[in-house]
């Protein structure tokens, strides 16, 4: 596996299994459909905020279950990003990345 990161340490690019190399940009444009409070607050601080806490892997996990293949597949890519870049705390300038 390669990661390559920026001094802010936002992971940019991963190259893994097979699934798509996600910028900051495409893995929250990703989750913007998701952003209800039924289906979680780690999913809605990840939206806003960038940060990535212990909850938002099992939120995208349990809401990737209701979806069809193809969205859900392309939820399942974002736990992969998130998966890589690890928890975070909220990142400055996030929503104009």
């Amino acid at each position: 596996m390669t990661d390559h990161r920026r001094t802010d340490n936002i992971r940019t690019e991963v190259e893994n299994d097979g699934a798509p190399n996600l910028s900051d940009a495409e893995a929250r444009e990703r989750v913007r459909p998701y952003l209800e409070p039924k289906f979680g607050e780690p999913i809605r601080r990840f939206y806003d905020t960038g940060e990535i806490t212990e909850g938002l892997i099992p939120a995208l996990g349990v809401r990737s279950t209701d979806l069809d293949d193809p969205e859900a597949e392309r939820l399942l890519d974002v736990v992969s990003y998130v998966r890589d870049a690890g928890e975070r705390p909220p990142v400055t300038g996030w929503a104009s990345r």
